[in-house]
């Protein structure tokens, strides 16, 4: 089974202080999904993305919602 953006999307919705998340390995995950993670869970701290198809894009917007990132 693979996680994907609705997966990310129900995740960032139903966890709002969420701090850690990592979606290595997670082809599913798109530059939408990490949009609506990053503006639902703006103290995210450690992400890792490896094996995603999130673009630069992507990687932007995370870094004007979330301050506190280290991206792994």
């Amino acid at each position: 089974m693979s996680f994907d953006d609705r997966g990310l999307i129900a995740l960032a919705r139903g966890c709002p202080k969420l701090e850690v998340i990592y979606l290595c390995a997670a082809p599913g995950v798109t530059d939408l999904g990490l949009a609506i993670l990053s503006h639902r869970c703006p103290a995210l701290r450690e992400l890792d993305l490896s094996g995603s198809e999130v673009t630069d894009d992507g990687i932007i917007e995370l870094i004007y919602a979330c301050s506190r990132l280290a991206l792994l």
